[in-house]
């Protein structure tokens, strides 16, 4: 399990390379006034050789200055080795703006110093797909975060947490997408197609396992829709990570039942999980909830799933 002494960990994303684990997460201090909590999180980077114990390497990624596209805080993201090189993508919050979210792209080349490009932010909600939210002097929100990278040969693509601008607004949330060639210059397309069943999947990630392909997401109680909640009526739901199976890399994604990934007794339960494939087997890993605070007290260690024909599911007793 990884702490931090005086800092909030939270939403963690991976890299693994010759047998050593990279990973990077959002952190704030603890100190911060009740008031200002979850609006000055940065990138924090460790490194593991069993994906238990980590070492600390410092704030790889900071909030920009002034009245930069990403200065008031950043977000979840991912990390990708393309052409001799790291990307990572990496969601930013605008301080006048603080509800709408935008999604932009640091390099690396050593997985530890990271920069940004000038071109940030590279993707954000657009039409004719996506709701695009309220903006004015006082109120701002538009949902456009958690870019997930994933390669399918031909184009790199993003996936986002993100809002359709059609349908019922009770099962609104999509996994948005936006494609790029060059890492740099990006189309936001249509969103991937997956059944409709919240108002909000967060930290999408998608996996190729055994012939089958896996979209994993995250949702707190109040992201699970209506239908959903008329499904399952004696259930309450509580911040669960959970997976859907598709036919092909883009679709139909389809819920088999709850879809939750970890049992209802789970003793350890994660949130924002990414799934990462270590030395054979299959790992869930995302981070703990602070009941007092709903701010991240740690990443949890790995969580041992497998891949059925109904979805990701943890390995009870592994």
């Amino acid at each position: 399990m990884f702490r931090l002494d005086g800092r909030h960990v939270g939403d963690p994303w991976f890299h693994i390379e010759d047998g050593r684990a990279h990973m990077w997460f959002l952190t704030q201090p603890t100190s911060l006034p009740r008031e200002e909590r979850g609006w000055h999180w940065d990138v924090g980077y460790a490194t593991s050789a069993d994906l238990e114990s980590w070492e600390y390497r410092g704030i790889v990624l900071e909030r920009g200055w002034g009245d930069a596209w990403d200065s008031q805080k950043l977000a979840t993201g991912s990390v990708i080795e393309r052409d001799g090189r790291y990307w990572m993508a990496y969601t930013g919050h605008r301080a006048r703006w603080l509800g709408v979210q935008r999604a932009g792209m640091a390099w690396s080349d050593d997985l530890a110093t990271w920069h940004k490009l000038d071109e940030n932010p590279t993707t954000e909600a657009a039409r004719p797909w996506y709701d695009l939210g309220v903006r004015t002097e006082d109120k701002a929100h538009c949902s456009w975060r958690d870019p997930f990278l994933i390669d399918d040969g031909e184009w790199m693509y993003q996936l986002v947490c993100a809002v359709s601008a059609q349908g019922d607004r009770d099962t609104a949330g999509v996994v948005g997408r936006a494609r790029s060639r060059d890492m740099r210059n990006w189309e936001v397309v249509s969103p991937l197609d997956a059944e409709r069943v919240a108002r909000r999947m967060e930290c999408p990630n998608m996996h190729h396992i055994d012939d089958r392909w896996y979209l994993v997401y995250s949702s707190h109680p109040g992201m699970v829709s209506d239908m959903m909640r008329a499904r399952f009526p004696d259930r309450e739901f509580g911040p669960a990570a959970y997976s859907m199976v598709g036919e092909d890399m883009w679709g139909p994604y389809r819920l088999h039942g709850l879809g939750a990934i970890q049992p209802d007794d789970a003793p350890v339960r994660i949130y924002a999980p990414q799934l990462v494939r270590w030395k054979g087997a299959w790992f869930a890993m995302g981070f703990l909830l602070d009941p007092e605070t709903t701010y991240g007290e740690a990443i949890a260690n790995p969580v041992r799933v497998r891949a059925t024909a109904e979805g990701i599911k943890e390995v009870v007793g592994a």
